[in-house]
């Protein structure tokens, strides 16, 4: 690598999310005061306040919100809370295949919703009394719904057959846009391409895997796919952690990038477009936890700086910076200094391409934004959750406390990271044993 990759502007303006951290807490206390039903509206209010008067009922006791190529359905009945999914028709033949797929799902993937069959179809529920309607619970189940969703109806449709039962209302990219990001596309497979020949040949294949990474994530940055593109980006990216030889890692990778240099316009085209979403499948940024994900690349890239290693120092810190925006939802303070310096290092020398994409580093490590104000802290959310247990429910918590002890440092493994998604999936196991454990002793 003689001058750091080439920047695109990608199709996204601003990666924020917008999941409002500050509703949520107001949820959590509404729900321990009782007020069972406000505190599921505030919740839906955290996630988009538009969800309620654009899906809801005039009462808030009733929603029908899409997400994808799925609709979440929430309904009260009565002191019930039922959730609901119609997820896919099953197939006219492979139907046994695929639901054997569904029971792993059922037992090793969703943690408090579950696949059910009525009749031929495929329906993902949760349910439960409304004073076991934890926010942080339920912000689980919607999670769990929502990601499944994502992740496989186009997989069941296109290796079974499976049909879907609502048609995702999609805005298509533009043609101007699909153009851009299809030449652009093209650009990074070659740049890659090229570069994984060149390191090959000196037998840098380490070098060689991080190029293939840093082309999967700068696709995904700027053309944030869907459908089954967007399927086979996760699926590679996932691939190229696999503990097998370095060697076979890039030769796959390559394959990967070759298939995708060679995917025509048209076809790109299908899986570029905007749509509705309920709960995303990316976690929330903080500064904390952007902070201690490039604490060691950060530390690195500076040595080798120092030494004039300038080379390694951009490919690490590059990789890097796309990785965030693969793993979430970046808010526009850390946004706006990232893709500024990804910009500015666009096609420079390495030397002066290191020195500024290490200045934003240093920028990012020292806390220098503006407009930050929630640091990634979810202990006072822990503590407002292990309040909301009732009396009655005390004695079987205690009598779960071995368990939950394991769980607890995964919790704060959790918080540690800023994680919010893991952080909710873990608060709802710790609710779930406890309500198991209330059941057996009734």
């Amino acid at each position: 690598m003689k001058k750091a990759i080439h920047y695109y502007q990608p199709v996204l303006d601003s990666t924020q999310s917008t999941f409002n951290f500050d509703r949520f807490k107001e949820s959590v206390e509404t729900y321990r005061e009782g007020k069972h039903v406000e505190a599921l509206q505030i919740l839906i209010d955290s996630l988009n306040p538009k969800f309620r008067e654009n899906y809801g009922n005039d009462d808030g006791t009733e929603y029908h919100i899409p997400h994808g190529s799925i609709v979440v359905d929430i309904k009260i009945e009565g002191n019930l809370l039922r959730i609901h999914s119609d997820f896919m028709e099953l197939p006219e033949k492979g139907s046994v295949a695929m639901l054997r797929q569904v029971c792993n799902l059922n037992t090793g993937t969703l943690l408090l919703p579950s696949f059910k069959l009525r009749g031929n179809t495929l329906t993902i529920d949760y349910q439960c009394e409304l004073n076991q309607s934890h926010p942080a619970k339920i912000y689980g189940v919607f999670s769990d719904i929502c990601s499944t969703g994502d992740q496989y109806d186009d997989e069941f449709a296109s290796k079974f057959g499976a049909k879907r039962i609502y048609e995702p209302r999609i805005t298509s990219y533009s043609a101007e846009q699909v153009d851009y990001l299809y030449d652009a596309i093209q650009h990074i497979c070659q740049e890659a391409l090229e570069l994984v020949a060149d390191y090959n040949s000196k037998r840098k294949q380490g070098y060689s895997w991080n190029i293939i990474e840093l082309a999967f994530y700068q696709i995904m940055y700027i053309a944030s796919p869907q459908g089954q593109i967007l399927n086979e980006m996760d699926k590679a990216i996932v691939d190229m952690d696999k503990d097998i030889a370095l060697n076979e890692l890039v030769n796959k990778g390559t394959e990967v990038l070759k298939k995708i240099q060679a995917t025509p316009k048209e076809e790109l085209a299908k899986d570029l477009y905007f749509v509705d979403q309920f709960v995303s499948t990316k976690r929330r940024s903080s500064l904390k936890n952007v902070q201690e994900n490039f604490e060691e690349d950060y530390e690195k890239a500076e040595q080798a700086i120092q030494s004039g290693n300038y080379e390694p120092a951009v490919i690490r810190m590059l990789v890097k910076c796309y990785a965030m925006y693969y793993y979430n939802d970046v808010q526009d303070d850390i946004n706006n200094v990232v893709a500024k310096a990804l910009k500015e290092s666009s096609d420079k020398e390495l030397e002066e391409a290191a020195n500024i994409l290490y200045d934003a580093m240093d920028d990012i490590m020292e806390g220098n934004l503006e407009d930050y104000s929630f640091n990634g802290d979810y202990s006072q959310l822990i503590a407002q959750a292990a309040e909301s247990i009732t009396p009655e429910m005390q004695k079987q918590v205690e009598d779960l406390q071995a368990s939950i002890l394991q769980l607890q440092q995964k919790m704060m493994e959790a918080m540690s990271k800023g994680d919010m998604q893991e952080y909710m999936r873990i608060a709802a196991e710790i609710q779930q044993k406890a309500m198991l454990q209330a059941m057996n002793q009734k």
